[in-house]
């Protein structure tokens, strides 16, 4: 059997017309100087090259190939795809391990694979999720992960579709875990049998720890699952007609940490039971706690980010999404909880107005939440990004990430260079570049893939000025109607 595998660079089944593959052949256990390169076009015609293994294949746009030292051959790898394409590995992917896809799009002004822009993924034809970075991570993949994917760029377009091959743990290269086939078989009887000593002793100690236990802890226990099985099945209207109770502190605190579990665990017909009364009420509670100076901050600093978190398990399903943008001061008061004295609270709330400012809605979502930033800076008379930027300077990496994924959405979102270039030259006059400069020292894979896509979204919209101003120039020097000279 052969053991020579085939590499690609770059690592996807989907190409743009005219982009570079490079290939190459490993076998660790052959040492031949020569491999055979094979294709098989659409119509079943197999073409075979013998290749020096030490060379590298590159492959650009049709088959053509050149006898010479480099063997330069070009093709068509994969599918050529209109503007946008899905990254996503070539070969199977190992059964539990880890697989990344990303949406690429062809940039209009250098002609290059970009990435960074907000996608949809999707698998067999169904929504999987969002992501405003444009890479979606799938930290395990089973077998029943296998299927077609493919990812859309709103307003670029959609990705052909790839399928995705899984295989089991047994792969060849895989080192065996079984025991020396010298062994003699009565080994095998005695270890199991040690095996299974060992197990019986530490299962009859484990036991006879829970048996001697002491009936206060199990009896806390009981309480405490029969107080989550109640949380549960609690009704909506008992929380709703709580809510509208004058209740404080302690007591408040006590109902919505509940509320948060019944919205978390109760299907979504009991959220539509909450419904807009019980939005409204969590809104109009969440006010009262931000505009008033009570007795006891830490408590109400306690409500109000129990507020955000329980508005966060209401969002997370069509029908309270829906809720929540129809509400006229639902994105209002989500702003008003960027506060960097709440670093835990802010963390939540920037997290949130990203995943809404990506969103496709018939409104611009970005541009309610940035008039929201903005007419919350008028009132506080500050510069409209400060909290973001004061929010990147503690030490919370959580924050600091939420902050760079909120600058990003309200960025990428933008369709006219010259809100994308305004916005970011307003957050650099603030100090952004400072801020980032640190960010650059912090060993975080969610800080550096947000830093990552600040840094391309900036260099495609210069790439894009100077285009624009080249051809400003050149109309200037030659205007319309007059001819332009010979070189």
């Amino acid at each position: 059997m052969s053991t020579a595998s085939l590499r690609l660079s770059p690592d996807r089944s989907q190409f743009f017309k005219y982009e570079s593959v490079f290939l190459s052949c490993e076998d660790r256990q052959s040492d031949s100087a020569v491999w055979r390169l094979k294709r098989t076009d659409t119509q079943n015609i197999t073409s075979e090259w013998r290749l020096k293994r030490t060379d590298i294949q590159n492959i650009t746009s049709v088959w053509r190939l050149k006898r010479t030292d480099t063997q330069n051959i070009t093709s068509e790898c994969g599918r050529d795809a209109g503007a946008v394409i899905l990254g996503m590995p070539v070969l199977p992917v190992m059964e539990g391990s880890g697989v990344t896809l990303r949406c690429w799009y062809r940039n209009k002004t250098t002609a290059k694979p970009s990435s960074g822009r907000p996608a949809d993924f999707y698998k067999d034809g169904s929504l999987i999720g969002t992501e405003s970075t444009g890479q979606m991570t799938i930290h395990s993949v089973y077998k029943s992960g296998e299927g077609f994917y493919k990812c859309n760029i709103s307003g670029l377009g959609e990705s052909p579709q790839s399928w995705m091959d899984v295989t089991d743990n047994n792969h060849p290269d895989t080192p065996s875990t079984t025991l020396p086939p010298s062994l003699p078989p009565y080994f095998y009887f005695a270890l199991i049998s040690v095996g299974i000593s060992i197990f019986l002793l530490i299962l009859g100690l484990c036991l006879w720890k829970k048996c001697k236990g002491s009936s206060e802890e199990d009896g806390r226990e009981k309480r405490d699952k029969g107080q989550n099985q109640k949380e549960s099945t609690k009704s909506a209207m008992v929380y709703i007609q709580e809510l509208k109770s004058d209740i404080r502190d302690t007591q408040l605190l006590s109902v919505l940490e509940s509320l948060r579990v019944s919205l978390n665990n109760n299907p979504v017909s009991w959220v539509q039971n909450f419904g807009h009364e019980g939005l409204a009420l969590l809104l109009s509670l969440l006010r009262r706690l931000q505009e008033e100076r009570d007795d006891n901050p830490n408590n109400g600093v306690k409500c109000q980010h129990e507020i955000i978190r329980c508005l966060k398990a209401f969002m997370n399903n069509k029908y309270g999404l829906k809720a929540m943008l129809d509400s006229a001061e639902g994105i209002p008061l989500l702003v008003r909880a960027i506060n960097p004295r709440i670093p835990v609270m802010m963390t939540d709330a920037v997290k949130l107005l990203s995943a809404i400012s990506i969103l496709d809605h018939s409104d611009d979502l970005h541009e309610r939440v940035l008039e929201a930033i903005t007419v919350e800076a008028e009132k506080l008379d500050i510069e409209r990004f400060q909290p973001l930027l004061t929010g990147m300077s503690k030490h919370n990496i959580a924050l600091k990430a939420g902050c760079i994924t909120l600058i990003n959405a309200l960025i990428s979102r933008g369709e006219e260079l010259d809100f994308r270039i305004h916005i970011r030259s307003e957050l650099l006059r603030l100090g952004l570049k400072d801020q980032l400069t640190e960010v650059r020292l912090i060993e975080n894979d969610e800080l550096r893939l947000q830093l990552n896509v600040f840094e391309e979204q900036a260099e495609e919209d210069s790439e894009e000025l100077r285009a624009r101003l080249d051809d400003i120039r050149f109309e200037m020097e030659y205007p319309s109607g007059l001819m332009v000279p010979p070189d």
